[in-house]
């Protein structure tokens, strides 16, 4: 029987030093900062690295049942995150867009209840 790993999130628990929200014109982007050795990151799973927290952003609509960027069994949701990382080995978030394993998006789900 295959068992699949778990994924390993650490350093969410630290306060970034700053942060910065960015209205896109269609949604809000956050940016944060911490210390080079505090970054929160994500491996473990199927992922062969480690992959740096770069920014968190929303997808939302105009009403409890939409919004979502992704469904589950054709059913949209108020609100969908997305927690952007990308592979440490390549750097930056700019390097790792040219490569198929250089991003990692963690996605949540929200559902008004």
């Amino acid at each position: 029987m295959f068992i699949p790993k778990s994924l390993k999130l650490k350093g969410y628990n630290i306060f970034p030093t700053a942060m910065k929200m960015i209205n896109s014109g269609h949604g809000v982007q956050i940016l944060a900062k911490w210390p080079s050795d505090k970054v929160p990151n994500v491996s473990g799973g199927p992922l062969s690295d480690s992959y740096l927290f770069h920014s968190l952003h929303f997808h939302w609509g105009q009403s409890n049942s939409e919004g979502s960027e992704h469904t589950f069994n054709d059913q949209r949701y108020a609100l969908e995150a997305h927690l952007v990382h990308y592979k440490s080995s390549y750097g930056s978030l700019l390097n790792a867009t040219t490569k198929s394993d250089g991003i990692v998006v963690i996605g949540l789900i929200y559902q008004v209840i």
